[in-house]
Parts: C-alpha cells; sequence; structure tokens
C-alpha cells in the first residue's frame, strides 16, 4: 500500500501542470482616420496607441482584463483639446473621467482604479490636436498568484519528508 502511495505522489511530478493566465488586450473599436493606431496584450499590461493626429478626432477603444482590478492610465501630447469617457456597453451613454491638463498641450489621466467594474470597458478619447499623439495604458492591479508547478514541488517534497520521517520512527 506504501508503494502504491508513493507512485502516486511522485507521479504528480511527472505530470506538466501549467497555469493559464488570460491576457488583458486593448482593441480599437473605432478611430479618427488620421494616424496610426497600434494595439497591444499582454499578461499583466497592455497599450494602445495613436498618433500623428491633425484636427479634431474621437476614437473608441475596447479594453479586456481578467480580474476586475485594473488601473488605466493616459498619456498625451501635442493637443489643445482633450477628454476621456468610459462605459461598459459601447452605449452612446459615457462617464466623463478626471482629466488633467498638464500645460503645454499635454494630458493625462488620474488613473482611477476600476474595482469591481467587469470587461471589456469602452473608453472613448476626444479632442483636437497638430500632430498630437497619446497612448493608453491599462494594467492588471489583481493579487500575484503563486504558480501551479512551484507549488506542487513544495507540496510533494514535504510529503516525502514526512513519509521519511514516519518511517524513521517506525524503525
Amino acid at each position: 500500500m506504501k508503494k502504491i502511495f508513493l507512485s502516486l505522489v511522485l507521479s504528480l511530478f511527472l505530470v506538466p501542470l501549467a497555469a493559464n493566465s488570460a491576457a488583458i488586450e486593448i482593441t480599437s473599436v473605432s478611430a479618427s482616420p488620421s494616424g496610426g493606431v497600434s494595439n497591444g496584450s499582454g499578461t499583466n499590461t497592455a497599450s494602445g496607441t495613436h498618433g500623428a493626429i491633425t484636427g479634431q478626432f474621437s476614437d473608441v477603444w475596447s479594453l479586456t482584463f481578467p480580474t476586475p482590478n485594473a488601473v488605466v492610465s493616459l498619456t498625451a501630447g501635442g493637443f489643445s483639446a482633450f477628454s476621456v469617457e468610459y462605459n461598459r456597453d459601447n452605449s452612446n451613454i459615457f462617464t466623463t473621467a478626471g482629466i488633467i491638463n498638464n500645460g503645454g498641450g499635454n494630458w493625462s489621466i488620474l488613473p482611477p482604479v476600476l474595482l469591481g467594474i467587469n470587461s471589456p470597458l469602452f473608453v472613448r478619447l476626444t479632442g483636437a490636436g497638430i500632430n498630437g499623439q497619446y497612448a493608453l495604458n491599462i494594467q492588471n492591479a489583481g493579487p500575484s498568484t503563486v504558480p501551479v508547478p512551484a507549488a506542487v514541488w513544495l507540496f510533494g517534497s514535504a510529503l516525502m519528508g514526512l513519509v521519511g520521517v514516519s518511517r524513521r520512527k517506525k524503525a
């Protein structure tokens, strides 16, 4: 019986275990015609950028994140006017976010911690500029996770140590 139990414990180390983490994605839903739009995705951060904007623009981005805790930030330059709005279903009703005019055509957003908001989150950026550009970023603010393979290795070695101690006590 002990040999069967020990072989089961050892077989845990032979099974490849991997924790799949969902990616954060930011994609352009609609963008003004001037300039270049770039989307991004990643494990913990993603960004969307739009450069070389001249004149009036209105862009909508879709932000997808696996946990409800995320931080959105924005840096923008070369704009005489800029506004940020967001909502959850890409309808016409958007809520205005706190935008800061840093002077000299530079803008930023107070990075709100989006607690309890499920993805996707839609963000609309509007304004006017002369060769303006911006970067919209989202970062996962969820709790850090323990990798599954490391946890299994630690549990397996502790279990084998306990088996070894119990065998010594019997002898």
